[in-house]
């Protein structure tokens, strides 16, 4: 194991101007229970804003925002989902408090020329960051010094070897995970139909 692999995830937190807590976590693998990891981390960061004795009203709501570089929602074509507490049939807001927000990136396909709004244009930086030889047109002061941050000329060749290296980590565990899936149904099929065959014997 690599050092620093211990997670395959970036974390941040931050705060908006109204307050609000916002996790953004990027995840590159997906896993058993990711999906209550992410609700678990937000419940965990609102209920953790309260001191003993503090009143309620004092709660101020949390984002969870989710990166996947996986499609979480696959019947599900829009590239954004985003959830919250809702009443089951007439669909009435119960609260704000806790929103969980997860962007698909392999779900995003539009070109530089077809950015159309500052989410496009975040959501394409996101994605091909790591192949971008030069920060894009239209962009925001913002962007910019997230493109130099990003840039590979930050790191030492140590640590720029150490991200190589992880990169190619992530890679191969892809891989595997897509080759033992594609394995694993092949020789159900392959089982299906030596069982079939008895059947009629």
């Amino acid at each position: 194991m690599l050092k620093g692999m211990k997670d395959t995830f970036v974390d941040v937190k931050a705060q908006l101007d109204n307050g609000s807590e916002v996790i953004i976590e990027m995840q590159v693998l997906n896993h058993k229970g990711f999906e209550k990891r992410v609700l678990y981390n937000a419940a965990k960061k609102y209920s953790a804003q309260l001191k003993k004795g503090d009143d309620f009203h004092r709660l101020n709501p949390v984002i969870a925002l989710t990166i996947t570089d996986f499609n979480l929602f696959p019947d599900q074509g829009d590239v954004i989902s985003q959830f919250k507490l809702l009443e089951k049939k007439e669909f009435i807001e119960y609260s704000d408090d806790i929103e969980l927000i997860f962007i698909e990136l392999p779900k995003f396909n539009k070109t530089e020329a077809e950015l159309n709004s500052i989410q496009d244009r975040w959501i394409y930086f996101i994605k091909n960051a790591g192949q971008l030889d030069c920060v894009p047109s239209n962009v925001s002061k913002e962007q910019i010094h997230a493109f130099e941050i990003a840039n590979e000329a930050n790191f030492t060749e140590q640590e720029l070897d150490l991200q190589h290296r992880k990169k190619d980590l992530i890679y191969i565990q892809k891989n595997s995970v897509e080759y033992a899936l594609k394995t694993g149904l092949e020789q159900g099929l392959e089982q299906g139909k030596v069982e079939g065959k008895k059947k009629l014997h």
